[in-house]
Formats: C-alpha cells, structure tokens, sequence
C-alpha cells in the first residue's frame, strides 16, 4: 500500500485502482487505520479532491483515522491523526456548487468532533463560503435562495463555534463570522454572534473554565482580551444599535467584559482597552461614519441627530477617558525612589509610560480644543516624564497643542 501511494501523487487516481478499494472494505482493526492513514497521506501530496467516488473514500479514510483517536492515545498520535484530516478537508474542492461544500461541512463536524482542530477549520471554510457569496452577489441583489444559503452558514459557524477548543480561537471565530455575516446586511444574526462572543469572554472567566483564559498566561491573555476588544468595538461601530434596548446596549457588554476581565496589577494592556474603545465611541457619533457597508443602515442613519443618542456617546467617551486617565496614572515605583528596582517593575513603569502619551493622544483627537482639555492632556504626558526620553515627551506635546490649544 505504502509502495502504490508513494508512487501516484494523485489519489483520484490511486482509488481507481479496484483492488485498491477493494482492500479498504476488507480490512480490519489497526491494518484498516494504516490504510486510511495511507490513503490521507497520498491526499496530502497530490491536487484538490473533486472526483465524488473519491470524496467518499477519502472521507471514510478520514472518519478512521479520527475514530481511531481515543482518551488512551497518545498527543503524537492524535496530532498526526489531526493533521491528516485537517488536510484532507482543506483539499475538498466544490467549486461554485456551495450547497454542496456546506453540506460536507455539516457531515464532517459530526463526523471528526473528537479532533478540536477540525472544527475551528470547519468553521473557517464556512467563513470562506459566506464570503464566496458575497463577491458573486454584491454588484447585484441578493436572491431568496443565496440569502438562505448564507443564513444556513451563519448558523453553523454559531452552532460549531462553541466546540473548538480555547476562548482566544472562539472569540476571533465569533468576530469573523460576524464580519463576514454583516457585509450580508444579516443585523440579527451579527446581534447573535457578538452576543455570543461577549458571553463566552465572560464565562470563560475562573479557573474552573474550560478552554478559559486561566489556560494562558497572563501576558497572552491580556494581549488576547485587549485584540478583541479592538476588533469587537471595531465591528460595532458599523453594526445598527439596538432599537428598543438602545444603540450601545451591546457595547456596554463588551465594555463589561473588559472591566471584569482578571487583569495584572498596573496592566497597560487594560489601559489600551479603554484608550481604544474610546475613538470608537467618537466614531459612532460622527453624522457620517468613517465606514459603511452598502446597503446596511448604520447607527448615522437610525440615530441621526438624536440629541439623547448623542448625549449617550459623549458620556461613554467620558467614561472611558476617566477610567484609562485613573488606570495610567497607576505608578509600580511610586514611594520607592532611591532603591534598587527588577527589570520587570521597570519594564512595567516604562509601559504605562508609553500608554498616557497614547491615551494623550487619543484626548486630543477626540476633544473639542478647550483649556480644559489641554491641562487634562498635558498632565498626562507629564507622567511619562520619568521614563521615557524627552524627544518622546516633546513630540507628543506637540500634538496636544496642536489639536487642543485655542486659537
């Protein structure tokens, strides 16, 4: 068997070989594991697998390799068994036939759900598909049957996600499914996802949370929870705003995640939290969105001059600049001057130095210029004074002044 797969580089046309299949019905036990792994293996180094009487014994090859993985096999085993199948998947090719492809997809997450690897890439083709649609259909109209199609999509990346393994991977699944589903003008089921996401960051919380952000260490984590706040409160500013709850009814369960997340004394991560989610409140204000997606009514359009949707946004920002103004004014070497100090509380120091001259810089963007504001924004920089070079200080006063300063 090894000899015959070595030698074809094609396995459609390794399965024409009659007895070759033949073999796979006959076999038993670990010789039938080996075939299947052979056979995956041939998959592997040859082209896209196209050919329908393939795709099914490819596909039973597959469902023995990941039957075979148990609680008793080995990590290089269920490694290599995840790799096998990982690349038979990603080499099934349908073409424009997208029904199909979703399909296969619905068949294999049952049938590989022991390999946590195979449903995050499911998820992923399932992505791939709602995107495929779009660019087929975004210079004409959507019809009953592709806007289906893609709400069938929709609701099996939402249905998978929870199964892969890590908060990190689910979250950033979460997000692109609602990206993707958003271009599609489908508020409902993006309402669902960012829903979901926020709540799957909140319970993943506590050491007793599977797949939680306890499995990390408390750099990545903190690295992992401030990208998704940036790419949540991104997505928000473009997604419509609650019509009955409110327009920032789902940002302020984003902004909950964030304050409850078990952030590290004197975090800069957590500062840039809040220093980035702030413009992005500022953005939603705007009469005109720095973004829009064609077709889709966006918070400009459903809120326009809303003087309480306004009034909202403006003391969001305040929030958020207050919060991330107290966070960074946090010294770790305040009181102990004149002693010896580790590189890491000087690392850290110099971090949350670097973040006021962001944050900084962010009230000046936002601001209206005012006397107020300045004083505000240059006493800031001026924490930074004690630990970074004064040509950094210089450059971000500058900028202050020049946004902030009254004419």
């Amino acid at each position: 068997l090894a000899l015959i797969t070595k030698h074809y580089d094609d396995v459609n046309y390794v399965i024409s070989v009659k007895w070759y299949v033949y073999l796979a019905e006959v076999l038993h036990g670990e010789s039938k594991n080996r075939f299947g792994e052979t056979l995956l293996e041939c998959v592997s180094t040859g082209g896209d697998i196209t050919d329908p009487l393939c795709l099914h014994h490819t596909f039973e090859a597959a469902r023995t390799v990941h039957d075979s993985i148990d609680g008793m096999s080995t990590s290089d085993k269920r490694n290599s068994a995840e790799r096998l199948v990982v690349t038979f998947i990603n080499k099934v090719g349908f073409g424009v036939d997208y029904e199909s492809h979703l399909n296969f997809l619905v068949t294999a997450r049952s049938a590989f759900s022991n390999l946590a690897r195979t449903q995050e890439v499911l998820v992923l083709h399932a992505i791939s598909l709602i995107l495929s649609v779009y660019e087929r259909v975004k210079s004409t109209e959507h019809t009953k049957k592709t806007k289906a199609f893609v709400n069938a999509c929709t609701a099996y990346c939402q249905i998978t996600i929870p199964s892969v393994t890590g908060v990190v991977v689910r979250l950033r699944l979460f997000t692109m499914t609602a990206e993707a589903a958003l271009l599609h003008g489908l508020v409902q089921q993006v309402d669902g996802l960012i829903r979901s996401a926020i709540t799957d960051a909140q319970e993943s919380n506590g050491e007793s949370a599977v797949g939680g952000w306890a499995e990390l260490s408390p750099d990545k984590a903190e690295e992992a929870m401030l990208e998704f706040a940036k790419r949540c409160g991104s997505l928000l500013v473009v997604a419509p705003g609650n019509l009955e709850k409110g327009a920032f009814l789902i940002f302020r369960g984003l902004l909950k995640v964030v304050e409850d997340f078990d952030w590290t004394q004197f975090s800069a991560h957590r500062v840039r939290a809040y220093v980035s989610l702030a413009p992005m409140v500022t953005a939603m204000a705007q009469p005109s969105l720095p973004y829009k997606i064609k077709g889709l009514q966006s918070n400009d359009v459903l809120f326009a001059n809303e003087a309480a949707y306004i009034e909202e946004a403006t003391e969001l920002v305040h929030e958020l600049v207050q919060t991330a103004t107290d966070l960074a004014g946090d010294d770790p070497l305040a009181g102990a001057d004149g002693t010896e100090h580790d590189g890491s509380a000087i690392e850290i120091a110099v971090n949350l130095a670097t973040v006021n001259l962001e944050l900084a810089r962010c009230i000046a963007l936002m601001c209206k210029p005012s006397s107020e504001m300045l004083a505000l924004a240059r006493g800031v920089v001026d924490r930074s004074r004690k630990y970074l070079p004064s040509s950094d200080i210089d450059g971000a006063l500058e900028y202050v002044n020049a946004l902030l300063a009254e004419s």
